[in-house]
């Protein structure tokens, strides 16, 4: 067994050293792509919550016909009827007819089915409710910060003396998958940033801008330190833990500051976190 991985070491470093050349760059062009389609992303699912609203609106008001109509039509006959009757009578008769006759039952049924679909109507539009925010935006789409714990999870394994060499090529190969899903979740970021400025008050848009352009250089210069040592020969781990403990950090400053930008409330804050916290805790 030991004499196998002897001889099929040289396939696995040097399958290892290919994909680690061919790790994925960070690219102004690949971020206005991602902005685009976040755009036109948002904007459907905008469009959608207010069909579903007032298809929920609409539907509620026309189930809710036939039981008025049925309650004051029963309502206005008992009282056309006798000159004496009084108006609690006559109410009191409307609802026995609501009640007790087929046509009543067929009213109320039709009532508790339009409640059904509102409830089923707002349960869907849920899905589409959110923050339109960078907070909500990294914790849905781009949550780096995971990310970066599972690469951190990797290293401490690596440092490991007694693994095999398999066992370090299976690690190294999550080490790259790992850091290019960083990547694109860095471009998602940026993305964002990018679609949100454009619709900043006019004040605030250089500003927004400004700090686009800070994430993104700082993103380009973080990701191309990390990329150097995870392509280097003798991979420092502990030089690369420190460079993500930095990279993190600087990230989660700059979104900080980028929701200040944005006008983020802490009610957006609060609800992204009732959102996530299913997701934290699993």
């Amino acid at each position: 067994m030991k004499y196998s991985q002897l001889l099929l070491l040289p396939l696995i470093l040097a399958s290892s050293s290919n994909f680690a050349v061919e790790l994925r760059s960070f690219q102004k062009e690949d971020v206005d792509k991602k902005a685009a389609l976040i755009e036109a992303k948002i904007n459907r699912e905008r469009y959608m919550v207010y069909g579903l609203t007032a298809l929920g609106i609409v539907h509620e008001l026309y189930q809710w016909v036939p039981l008025l109509t049925g309650l004051l039509g029963q309502t206005s006959a008992d009282i056309a009827k006798t000159e004496d009757t009084s108006m609690f009578q006559a109410f009191k008769a409307g609802l026995r007819s609501l009640f007790y006759t087929k046509e009543g039952w067929v009213s109320v049924a039709q009532c508790g089915l339009s409640i059904g679909g509102f409830v089923m109507i707002s349960k869907v539009g849920e899905r589409f409710v959110h923050p339109d925010t960078l907070y909500w935006y990294v914790n849905a789409h781009a949550p780096y910060k995971r990310t970066i714990k599972m690469i951190q999870e990797h290293l401490l394994v690596l440092q490991d003396a007694s693994l095999d060499c398999s066992s370090i090529a299976i690690h190294k190969d999550s080490l790259d998958s790992l850091y290019d899903r960083l990547v694109r979740q860095s471009e998602l970021i940026c993305g964002y940033m990018t679609y949100k400025c454009k619709y900043l008050e006019d004040e605030e848009k250089a500003i927004g801008r400004r700090a686009l352009n800070a994430m993104f250089n700082s993103q380009s210069d973080w990701l191309k330190r990390i990329a150097l040592q995870l392509a280097a020969d003798n991979q420092d781990y502990g030089e690369i833990e420190k460079l993500l403990v930095a990279y993190g950090a600087d990230i989660a400053s700059q979104l900080n500051h980028f929701s200040v930008i944005e006008g983020e409330t802490a009610y957006d804050r609060s609800a992204v976190k009732k959102r996530i916290r299913p997701v934290a805790t699993s």
